[in-house]
């Protein structure tokens, strides 16, 4: 009676169920299965208990092995029968499929990026006082209509731009800062503000057919303004890429960008390196300056009150 069902199903309710049921983790199928997450697969990844459930067994594993009964249309081709649907048969089903969908909860497990601000591990009340101040101060002059935060957290900082008049998208690699993030956007109405799960170090890459269905995050861009507070350690020392590299992939994304620089001093780069051999010769804010200046002008730079960082304010050259 809907022919969208199947699609409901494969898009919504069993990405929703495996993150619920089984992993959060388990939403990056998406990424792979670009018309929603084969219902055959979602339900032999479904854990039993899940058949309890009503809605799931209805439109999860009964509908995965109704599709594998009728798989080959044209052997099943006389038994099917076109009947006409009532008004609340239809209701019904987009009723059961609202409860199934509705069901499917998840707690957002601790973490340490979940709980960085509140663990005060890296900023001192003062510093991060300070650090809101640049932030608001940055973006106030710049007064960008987007900004995209990089690894924003729980988007404390988000909410800054947000505050300030832009449109913010907040990407971020931890589910559970995510989910907070998204909770906050929703209990206070919070439209100018989307929270992303979105791994920097392997953004979205462009795909479908002919790699044009579904853009890449760097041809999403550029935003207006970029904020990566806290970030470039990360990428450089966590992932290993190049200081340059990181530069000019943030000229791709942003036309502005506000940098928070953490030098190898920094309690958390030095938990960084505790389990790895220090080869980051160029790790040091003399080679960062080098690293940008062939993309960005520095408007700014300013040291964060009680810390060892150091805020950038960067316009791309040529804006």
């Amino acid at each position: 009676p809907w022919v969208a069902y199947a699609q409901f199903c494969r898009h919504f309710l069993a990405p929703l169920a495996l993150m619920s049921h089984v992993d959060v983790r388990l939403g990056n199928l998406l990424r792979v299965h670009l018309d929603g997450i084969p219902l055959d697969l979602a339900a032999s990844l479904l854990p039993g208990r899940t058949r309890l459930q009503a809605g799931l067994t209805m439109h999860i594993h009964a509908h995965a092995a109704s599709q594998r009964k009728y798989a080959d249309a044209a052997s099943h081709r006389g038994e099917r029968k076109d009947r006409p649907v009532s008004r609340n048969a239809m209701v019904g089903m987009i009723n059961s499929l609202k409860k199934a969908v509705g069901n499917q909860q998840w707690e957002p497990a601790p973490s340490a990026w979940r709980d960085y601000y509140a663990a005060k591990q890296s900023y001192s009340d003062e510093a991060l006082q300070h650090k809101e101040e640049l932030v608001s101060k940055a973006v106030a002059d710049a007064a960008p209509a987007t900004v995209w935060d990089l690894g924003g957290n729980t988007g404390r900082f988000s909410r800054i731009a947000a505050k300030a008049g832009a449109d913010v998208v907040t990407l971020e690699m931890d589910p559970s800062a995510v989910e907070l993030n998204w909770r906050e956007v929703v209990e206070n109405n919070e439209t100018s503000i989307l929270p992303l799960v979105c791994d920097l170090s392997n953004p979205t890459p462009s795909q479908g057919w002919a790699h044009r269905e579904r853009p890449s995050l760097t041809e999403r861009g550029p935003a207006a303004m970029g904020l990566a507070l806290a970030l470039v350690h990360h990428i450089a020392i966590g992932g290993n890429v190049p200081l340059g590299d990181i530069a000019q992939w943030f000229a791709l994304l942003c036309e502005r960008v506000v940098i928070e620089w953490v030098p190898k001093e920094d309690p958390m780069v030095q938990r960084l390196l505790a389990s790895r051999e220090d080869v980051f010769t160029e790790y040091h804010q003399e080679g960062f300056e080098a690293a940008l200046e062939p993309f960005f002008t520095v408007d700014s730079r300013e040291a964060v009150r009680s810390s060892v960082r150091t805020m950038y304010v960067l316009t791309r050259r040529g804006e």
